[in-house]
């Protein structure tokens, strides 16, 4: 399978984990929000929290061409004197997407914001592309 298409694979699985960007505010503020996934399917698994605590969310989602077996979203914001810190996590496990064409055992995808920036992570493991095996992915 040519490079792209393995590419455009991998990016569709880590465009179901959506973590977004924590804007830098003054005073500081925490806040983060994750999801499952998102998107014209609507959304799976939302965790969010401002300034200051936990929140977490369990789903799964069966739509016509995306199934997601078991998925978690957790979210944390802690604000202590000037500094804000907010984290969110996703993850998607046994991913099928465009009936069955891409699957995954595990989608993970995670943002972290502190001292003014944000870092994302992410991987998906056990990637198989139109049945042939591509392991995992970071």
């Amino acid at each position: 399978m040519r490079p792209r298409t393995l590419a455009i694979a991998a990016s569709a699985l880590a465009a179901l984990l959506l973590v977004p960007a924590a804007p830098a505010q003054a005073p500081a503020r925490a806040g983060a929000v994750a999801k499952v996934a998102a998107g014209d399917l609507g959304i799976v698994g939302r965790a969010a929290v401002r300034d200051g605590g936990r929140d977490a969310a369990v789903d799964s989602a069966a739509r016509p061409g995306m199934e997601i077996g078991d998925g978690r979203a957790s979210a944390r914001a802690s604000r202590a004197g000037g500094d804000a810190n907010a984290r969110a996590t996703a993850t998607a496990e046994r991913v099928s997407l465009f009936d069955g064409l891409v699957t995954a055992e595990r989608v993970s995808r995670t943002a972290t914001a502190a001292d003014g920036g944000v870092t994302y992570d992410g991987s998906v493991t056990g990637l198989v592309v139109n049945g042939v095996e591509h392991g995992d992915r970071r």
